[in-house]
C-alpha cells in the first residue's frame, strides 16, 4: 500500500479529538480519508490510540506534589554528596599508594643499610610483592566503592 500525501493531516485531526464533529473545515478530509485506503485506515489506528491515550491518562496514579518534592530534594542531596565524596576517595586511594610505597622504600633502604640482615632472593621478593598485591587489592577496592 501506498502512503498518502495527507496521512500528517488525517493524524493531526484524529489526535486532536475534533475527527468525529466534523467542522467545515475537516468534511473534505473525511471524505477523503473515506476514499482512501490508507488514510481509513490510519484513522482508525489513530483512533484507537486516542482513546487507549485517555484511558492510561485516566488510569495514572499520580503522586502528590509534596511526595515529588520530598523524593526530588532526597535526590538531589544524594546527588551532591556523591559527587563530594569522588574527590575524598581518590585523595585516600593516592595516600595509600603512596604510603605503601614509602614503606616499600624504607624496606629497602633498612636492608642495605644492615648488612647483618639478610638478603632475599629477588624472586623471593617479587613473589612477595605480587602476594600482597593480590591480598590487599581487593580489601582496597571493597572500602573505596563501599556505600554507606
Amino acid at each position: 500500500m501506498n502512503a498518502c500525501p495527507r496521512e500528517p493531516e488525517v493524524v493531526d485531526a484524529v489526535m486532536r479529538g475534533n475527527w468525529q464533529q466534523a467542522p467545515e473545515a475537516l468534511r473534505e478530509l473525511r471524505a477523503h480519508a473515506a476514499s482512501c485506503a490508507a488514510c481509513g485506515e490510519l484513522v482508525t489506528l489513530a483512533q484507537a490510540l486516542r482513546e487507549d491515550h485517555a484511558v492510561v491518562c485516566r488510569a495514572a496514579d499520580v503522586p502528590a506534589a509534596g511526595t515529588v518534592w520530598w523524593r526530588a530534594t532526597i535526590r538531589a542531596r544524594a546527588e551532591a554528596a556523591e559527587k563530594a565524596v569522588r574527590p575524598i576517595t581518590f585523595a585516600q586511594g593516592l595516600a595509600g599508594a603512596s604510603l605503601a610505597g614509602v614503606a616499600a622504600a624504607f624496606a629497602g633502604i633498612a636492608w642495605r643499610t644492615f648488612p647483618s640482615l639478610p638478603q632475599p632472593d629477588p624472586l623471593v621478593m617479587l613473589a612477595l610483592g605480587l602476594g600482597v598485591c593480590i591480598v590487599i587489592a581487593p580489601l582496597v577496592l571493597v572500602f573505596a566503592l563501599a556505600r554507606d
